[in-house]
């Protein structure tokens, strides 16, 4: 799956976006989500 803007790694990368180690928590999901709906808009 193509990362897009690196988001993941930028999620993971901060302990306040994480539920534990490797989930990310609800603001983490929710950056996840504007940044594919932004991608997805840049598309139109």
């Amino acid at each position: 799956m193509h990362v897009i803007d690196d988001v993941v790694a930028d999620v993971l990368a901060r302990d306040e976006l994480k539920s534990d180690r490797i989930h990310p928590n609800r603001e983490g999901y929710a950056r996840m989500a504007q940044a594919a709906f932004d991608a997805l808009q840049r598309c139109r």
